[in-house]
């Protein structure tokens, strides 16, 4: 029998029970988030799609990470791996065939690739009572990275990508307001995009 353990430290573990259960603690600083993303890009079966996401990557995770770390507030600590594996897992969904031919530009796979990491980095981020660190974040990003045009008004956060055009467009053109009738159930709440 086997039972893993997903546990950030072993401090409140006794010796005899590391040993008797047999637990390896695998330190996310021993080894990086290196691994983890050097097996996901290799399955990838397009070679131009590697070499893309290899340049991505190192362009803009690096400093989203260390910029994370040491200038906004987020409301629950993230792991570093966490990040990559949200990263990855959200281009899988994005770089559909239908969102992402193999025949298209490297660009378009930049669009997708920019709008996944807005949503990695930037969505754990949070107001406090002085200032809002998403307003930051938007400020940070758009002085930072402006290889992919994103509207300066309002949040980086507030736009999707238009799948025709491929572009950044406002939710605000997509999804409608909505008001909640105060005498409404909330079982009977449908809201259609």
């Amino acid at each position: 029998m086997r039972l893993p353990f997903d546990i950030p430290n072993l401090r409140s573990t006794t010796p005899g029970s590391v040993f008797q259960a047999g637990v390896l603690y695998l330190n996310h600083t021993d080894h990086g988030w290196n691994p983890y993303v050097t097996s996901w890009i290799g399955t990838s079966d397009n070679a131009t799609e590697k070499a893309a996401l290899l340049v991505l990557l190192n362009k803009y995770v690096p400093i989203c990470l260390e910029v994370l770390k040491t200038k906004f507030k987020i409301v629950t600590p993230i792991p570093e791996i966490m990040h990559k594996q949200m990263l990855c897992t959200l281009l899988d969904c994005l770089s559909s065939p239908i969102n992402c031919p193999p025949e298209i530009a490297r660009d378009v796979f930049g669009t997708y690739f920019v709008f996944a990491c807005l949503w990695v980095f930037g969505s754990a981020i949070f107001p406090d009572q002085l200032i809002d660190w998403r307003v930051e974040f938007s400020k940070w990003w758009l002085s930072g990275f402006k290889t992919i045009t994103i509207s300066s008004s309002g949040s980086v956060l507030n736009y999707f990508i238009d799948p025709e055009p491929k572009q950044f467009i406002p939710w605000s053109n997509r999804v409608s307001y909505f008001e909640l009738v105060p005498d409404t159930r909330l079982q009977v709440i449908i809201i259609l995009f």
